[in-house]
Protein backbone atom coordinates (compact mmCIF):
# COMPACT_ATOMS: atom_id res chain seq x y z
CA UNK A 1 0.00 0.00 0.00
CA UNK A 2 1.56 3.30 -0.68
CA UNK A 3 -0.17 6.63 0.42
CA UNK A 4 1.71 9.97 -1.49
CA UNK A 5 1.17 13.75 -0.30
CA UNK A 6 1.48 16.67 -3.03
CA UNK A 7 4.90 18.38 -2.79
CA UNK A 8 5.12 20.25 0.15
CA UNK A 9 2.39 18.16 1.65
CA UNK A 10 2.13 16.41 4.81
CA UNK A 11 0.99 12.81 6.38
CA UNK A 12 0.13 12.97 9.83
CA UNK A 13 -0.60 9.34 11.97
CA UNK A 14 -1.16 8.90 15.35
CA UNK A 15 -2.21 5.96 17.60
CA UNK A 16 -1.90 3.25 19.77
CA UNK A 17 0.71 1.43 17.52
CA UNK A 18 1.87 3.00 14.62
CA UNK A 19 2.67 -0.18 11.94
CA UNK A 20 3.91 1.12 8.24
CA UNK A 21 4.56 -1.77 6.00
CA UNK A 22 4.02 0.09 2.52
CA UNK A 23 5.46 3.68 1.46
CA UNK A 24 4.62 7.11 2.33
CA UNK A 25 5.91 9.83 0.15
CA UNK A 26 5.21 13.98 0.87
CA UNK A 27 7.88 15.30 -1.59
CA UNK A 28 9.70 18.35 0.49
CA UNK A 29 7.17 17.65 3.22
CA UNK A 30 6.54 16.18 6.63
CA UNK A 31 6.33 12.45 7.80
CA UNK A 32 5.48 12.15 11.24
CA UNK A 33 3.71 9.29 13.35
CA UNK A 34 3.42 9.33 17.06
CA UNK A 35 2.32 6.16 19.36
CA UNK A 36 0.59 6.91 22.77
CA UNK A 37 0.70 3.95 25.69
CA UNK A 38 -2.15 6.00 27.11
CA UNK A 39 -4.85 7.53 25.29
CA UNK A 40 -4.26 11.36 25.06
CA UNK A 41 -8.23 12.26 26.47
CA UNK A 42 -6.68 9.91 29.43
CA UNK A 43 -3.61 11.85 29.85
CA UNK A 44 -5.48 15.68 29.62
CA UNK A 45 -7.87 14.23 32.03
CA UNK A 46 -4.92 13.10 34.53
CA UNK A 47 -2.97 16.54 33.99
CA UNK A 48 -5.88 18.02 34.83
CA UNK A 49 -6.81 16.72 38.14
CA UNK A 50 -3.53 18.22 39.25
CA UNK A 51 -0.49 16.76 41.06
CA UNK A 52 -2.05 13.71 42.88
CA UNK A 53 -3.30 12.28 39.80
CA UNK A 54 -1.16 9.03 38.81
CA UNK A 55 -0.32 8.30 35.29
CA UNK A 56 -1.06 4.36 34.98
CA UNK A 57 2.16 1.77 34.57
CA UNK A 58 2.91 1.59 30.82
CA UNK A 59 1.43 -0.75 28.77
CA UNK A 60 3.84 -3.39 26.27
CA UNK A 61 1.18 -3.77 23.75
CA UNK A 62 1.01 0.16 23.72
CA UNK A 63 2.76 2.43 22.08
CA UNK A 64 4.87 0.17 19.59
CA UNK A 65 6.24 1.94 16.17
CA UNK A 66 6.91 -0.83 13.52
CA UNK A 67 8.65 -0.02 10.40
CA UNK A 68 8.23 -3.17 7.99
CA UNK A 69 10.79 -4.64 5.90
CA UNK A 70 11.05 -3.07 2.83
CA UNK A 71 9.04 0.07 3.71
CA UNK A 72 9.79 3.59 2.69
CA UNK A 73 9.82 6.44 4.33
CA UNK A 74 10.24 9.59 1.99
CA UNK A 75 10.35 13.02 2.08
CA UNK A 76 13.04 14.07 -0.57
CA UNK A 77 12.85 16.90 -2.14
CA UNK A 78 11.82 16.78 -6.54
CA UNK A 79 14.47 16.90 -9.34
CA UNK A 80 13.69 19.81 -10.98
CA UNK A 81 14.55 20.55 -14.78
CA UNK A 82 13.37 24.17 -15.95
CA UNK A 83 15.62 23.93 -18.52
CA UNK A 84 14.21 25.19 -21.69
CA UNK A 85 12.88 22.28 -23.95
CA UNK A 86 12.83 20.16 -21.08
CA UNK A 87 9.45 18.22 -21.25
CA UNK A 88 8.88 18.85 -17.20
CA UNK A 89 9.39 22.82 -17.41
CA UNK A 90 6.96 24.24 -15.46
CA UNK A 91 5.01 21.36 -14.67
CA UNK A 92 6.75 19.80 -11.89
CA UNK A 93 6.97 22.27 -8.52
CA UNK A 94 10.02 23.61 -7.11
CA UNK A 95 10.12 21.60 -3.95
CA UNK A 96 13.87 20.59 -4.23
CA UNK A 97 14.89 21.00 -0.54
CA UNK A 98 13.84 17.70 1.71
CA UNK A 99 11.12 17.43 4.15
CA UNK A 100 10.76 16.08 7.46
CA UNK A 101 10.45 12.54 9.03
CA UNK A 102 9.74 12.35 12.45
CA UNK A 103 8.63 9.77 15.25
CA UNK A 104 7.42 10.33 18.87
CA UNK A 105 6.10 8.48 21.86
CA UNK A 106 3.84 10.09 24.38
CA UNK A 107 3.14 8.72 27.79
CA UNK A 108 5.89 5.45 27.54
CA UNK A 109 7.92 4.61 30.41
CA UNK A 110 11.46 5.59 27.63
CA UNK A 111 14.02 4.37 30.68
CA UNK A 112 12.82 0.47 30.41
CA UNK A 113 11.92 -0.17 26.81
Amino acid sequence: MALKAPPAGSIALSGANVSILGKLEAPGGNISAVVYNISPSLAAALRAGGSGSVLPLPNRDRGQFRLGNGAVINAAGLIVDNRPGSPTLSSVPKVTNGGTVSRDQEGRDRRTH
